[in-house]
């Protein structure tokens, strides 16, 4: 685990959702799910060479990073639909706990930003995927 991923996961290990690191530069979110993500990586664009760490991290969550170009990721629970994205994508990842799958909030069944991106194959389809997803869900 690189300095600066060690960061991050400090990070989310107190408390924090999200956080991406790159030098002395940090970012961080005490918001749960992808929509801080999603809006980061609209707003930013990119997060070539930041080193992400979240609670948790699925398929969703790691196209975003993906498509952000972060350099590697922890996660305290990693779906193994995560792990395989990040793979693809020669991203290094670590998680605390591995996941057949997300659950949603009430724990009735997937994640909706998991079945949005359920079939996807590309970051790209994916961060369009989840985007009209949320735009859905704030309706």
């Amino acid at each position: 685990m690189s300095p600066d991923l060690e960061k991050a996961a400090r990070l989310v290990d107190d408390g924090a959702a999200f956080a991406a690191v790159k030098g002395d530069d940090k970012i961080v979110s005490h918001t749960s799910g992808v929509s801080f993500l999603y809006s980061l990586a609209a707003e930013r664009g990119s997060l070539s060479g930041y080193c992400a760490a979240d609670k948790i991290v699925g398929a969703a969550a790691a196209y975003l990073m993906a498509r952000a170009g972060v350099s590697e990721v922890y996660a305290r629970v990693l779906s193994v639909k995560a792990a395989g994205v990040l793979s693809r994508y020669a991203i290094p990842a670590d998680g605390l706990i591995s996941a057949e799958s997300i659950v949603n909030r009430s724990g009735t069944g997937e994640c909706p930003m998991e079945e949005a991106v359920s079939g996807v194959c590309d970051a790209d389809r994916a961060y369009a995927a989840i985007g009209e997803r949320l735009k859905r869900q704030t309706k």
